[in-house]
C-alpha cells in the first residue's frame, strides 16, 4: 500500500479530515525527494506484529507480568511476552465493523484485578453486583487461555447513532458478539483516547440478570466501570462489540 492508497482508505471510512492531512504529508513528501511520486507503507502484518508489541508493552507498564507469576526482570519480562499469541488478519469488509486489533491477557485474572492494573475504577453499585455479573451469553463468555487476540469496534463503529442497549445485542449475529469487561478493560489500557469527551462504552456482552449493563465511562477524570440503570438510548453511549473467537 501507498500514501495515495491510503488517502484513498481514509476517504471511503468517511474520514475527510485525516485524508488531507494524508494528501498534505504525500505533497510535502514529494517536495522533499523531486521525481519520486509515492512510497510504500509498512503491510498489515508488519503493522499487526508492531501494535501487538505495543501492547503487549502496555501489559508489562501496567505490571500484569507480576500478576500472573513472572518475575519482574528483564527475563520475566520477555518470558510473559513470549506467551502472547500473534493478530489473525481480516479482511477489509470485516475491519469496517472491527477495525482495532485487540489483545487480552486473561492469565487467570479476574475482570476486577484486570480493572485495577488497567486503572479503571470500579463503581460503588457495581461494586455490590459483582457477584451477579455474568456473560449475557454462555457462548459471550472470556475464553480460559493465558491471552488471546480479537478485533473490537472503535466508539461509533457500526453504530453511528445512539442505540438501546438491548437493541444493539439483537444486531449481533454470525462472527459478532457483546464484548466483556475483560476486553473493554483492554481497550481502556490501550486505546484510552476512545473513553474521553463524552465517549462510554455500553459493555453489552455481561449483564447482572436482571437487566442492568455494564458500562465504560469517566468518573472525576478517570476510567471507571460502572451500570447502566435503565436500557434507554443515550447520544454519548455506544455498544462494544468483538468479533467471535
Amino acid at each position: 500500500m501507498t500514501m495515495q492508497h491510503g488517502k484513498e482508505g481514509l476517504l471511503r471510512w468517511g474520514d475527510v479530515d485525516l485524508a488531507e492531512k494524508q494528501e498534505a504529508i504525500l505533497r510535502e513528501f514529494q517536495q522533499r525527494h523531486q521525481g519520486v511520486e509515492d512510497v510504500a507503507l509498512p503491510s498489515a502484518e508488519l503493522y499487526l506484529d508492531a501494535e501487538l508489541q505495543r501492547q503487549g508493552q502496555d501489559y508489562v507498564h501496567a505490571k500484569y507480568h507480576i500478576a500472573a507469576g513472572f518475575a519482574d526482570t528483564d527475563e520475566g519480562k520477555a518470558e510473559f511476552l513470549s506467551k502472547l499469541p500473534p493478530f489473525t488478519e481480516i479482511s477489509k469488509k470485516e475491519q469496517a465493523v472491527t477495525g482495532r486489533p485487540l489483545l487480552v491477557v486473561v492469565a487467570g485474572l479476574s475482570w476486577e484485578k484486570q480493572a485495577e492494573l488497567a486503572g479503571v475504577s470500579i463503581s460503588k453499585f457495581l461494586k455490590e453486583t459483582i457477584e451477579s455479573i455474568k456473560p449475557y451469553k454462555p457462548e459471550w463468555a472470556t475464553p480460559d487461555v493465558f491471552a488471546y487476540t480479537t478485533w473490537v469496534n472503535k466508539w461509533g463503529q457500526g453504530y453511528p447513532e445512539e442505540i438501546k442497549p438491548v437493541d444493539a445485542r439483537a444486531t449481533l449475529s454470525g462472527d459478532l458478539v457483546g464484548a466483556s469487561l475483560f476486553e473493554a478493560a483492554a481497550v481502556s489500557l490501550h486505546f484510552p483516547q476512545d473513553n474521553v469527551d463524552g465517549k462510554y462504552y455500553d459493555v453489552i456482552g455481561y449483564t447482572d440478570g436482571a437487566g442492568i449493563v455494564p458500562i465504560l465511562g469517566r468518573w472525576d477524570g478517570g476510567p471507571e466501570f460502572g451500570t447502566r440503570w435503565d436500557d434507554l438510548a443515550y447520544g454519548r453511549f455506544r455498544p462494544l462489540v468483538r468479533r467471535s473467537l
